[in-house]
């Protein structure tokens, strides 16, 4: 049996500290997890996104041959992950320059924008 947790990063340094400390002590000592240090993954590789991610991996047994995954330095493009043709129904319709947020009478909203989906 295994866990995986995923928080923020600053988990690492909320309470200076105290928060990520209670959680490994009650994983490792009160439940009996081999838990190997907490790593922080930046998955920009992974997403068009500067997304930093505290992660805690934990196994019933021990596993010291655990090895938190190396990501690639490339990051994608958002053309790259974007579909090239899109249900008409997704595509978003401009209802007019007005910079004010209004409700219909048949009750759909628009933005601020003026777009509705």
């Amino acid at each position: 049996m295994a866990f995986l947790l995923e928080n923020v990063k600053n988990l690492r340094t909320h309470d200076k500290g105290r928060t990520l400390k209670t959680i490994l002590s009650t994983l490792r000592d009160e439940l009996g997890y081999y838990v190997p240090d907490p790593q922080v993954l930046d998955a920009a590789a992974l997403v068009p996104q500067h997304r930093e991610r505290i992660y805690i991996v934990g196994f019933r047994l021990p596993t010291p041959g655990f090895k938190y995954p190396v990501l690639p330095k490339a990051r994608p493009t958002l053309a790259s992950i974007l579909e090239p043709e899109v249900d008409p129904k997704y595509i978003l319709e401009r209802l007019g320059n007005t910079p004010r947020t209004t409700r219909r009478s048949i009750g759909r909203p628009e933005t601020a924008s003026g777009i509705r989906l």
